[in-house]
């Protein structure tokens, strides 16, 4: 736990490296255990769901992944699209499993359901 007073800060913003095949994202992680779970993401940092920066995190098992580009679209824009993405998938009355808010290096929804 940081001290108070001071920031966390990512040391590598990068994907490389990682072994991704070994220790999978949640999503994918849930396709091989329940393949029939309907599985989406939506993500506007590249290498999320790309292969720029040695991603992707979440891999090509999910059902459905929507990609925007935040640093084409602007962070501002690509966050909204993706809010609104999220919400015309979401199954009605679920929420999203997971929803990280959004950070200098964009947004990543995904949802879950039977």
């Amino acid at each position: 736990m940081p001290r108070q007073g001071t920031r966390r800060r990512h040391a590598d913003a990068t994907v490389e490296g990682k072994r991704y095949d070994e220790y999978p994202d949640f999503l994918t992680r849930i396709e091989q255990l329940r393949p029939e779970l309907n599985t989406f993401a939506v993500a506007d940092w590249m290498p999320l769901v790309s292969s720029e920066g040695g991603g992707p995190v979440i891999s090509d098992s999910v059902d459905e992944k929507d990609i925007l580009d935040g640093y084409e679209l602007g962070w501002p824009e690509a966050d909204a699209r993706s809010v609104e993405l999220a919400v015309d998938r979401r199954p009605s009355g679920l929420w999203p499993i997971s929803a990280f808010p959004p950070t200098r290096r964009g947004t990543s929804t995904a949802t879950l359901s039977a």
